[in-house]
């Protein structure tokens, strides 16, 4: 379905089915999401090296992983030597992704 079939369907439709289609949307999604997370978790192993993306750093931030939580893992920060920093992080396993380069010796 295009974006413009889509819009022509959603302007026939009553407030309340809206509302409803909206419940229906976001239940989808957030039943998307846990799978998604549930899925990544079964892969992350303590002790191993990964990447992500921080939006505060503004840069891939590299991390060992300490501790595996029902919906998020903690993970401190490597440094360029893969020394381990001061900095911990706790991020969604979805965000994770194993390190792709070894770490500088």
């Amino acid at each position: 379905m295009d974006v413009n079939s889509l819009r022509r369907l959603l302007a026939s439709q009553s407030d309340d089915t809206l509302r409803m289609m909206n419940t229906e949307i976001v239940a989808e999604l957030r039943k998307r999401q846990g799978l998604k997370q549930q899925r990544a978790m079964i892969e992350i192993q303590i002790g191993e090296v990964y990447e992500f993306y921080a939006a505060k750093k503004g840069c891939n931030v590299r991390v060992r992983v300490k501790q595996v939580n029902r919906t998020t893992v903690t993970a401190t920060e490597l440094d360029a030597r893969g020394r381990e920093t001061f900095m911990s992080w706790r991020v969604s396993p979805s965000l994770l992704k194993p390190a792709e380069e070894p770490l500088a010796a």
